[in-house]
């Protein structure tokens, strides 16, 4: 049991930190941006955001993990 809260408190940790990574997310506008969608495989939502041209996969990635995605 206190293995799962530790495990619990170290993926919210992971999420927190992840989320403050990310960097602002470029207007609808920008003819550099691209919107990219992410399947839950969980429940089914799609996570969706826009990313810059120029973005490296890391910041995908930390998308994924914020949303607490560990797959």
């Amino acid at each position: 049991m206190q293995r799962e809260k530790q495990k619990e408190l170290d993926r919210k940790g992971i999420k927190e930190i992840k989320r403050k990574n990310l960097p602002l997310e470029p207007e609808e506008s920008n003819p550099n941006s691209s919107l990219i969608g992410l399947r839950n495989p969980h429940d089914g939502n799609i996570l969706k955001r826009r990313y810059l041209k120029t973005d490296k996969i890391q910041v995908f990635y930390f998308l994924k993990l914020s949303f607490g995605l560990f797959l």
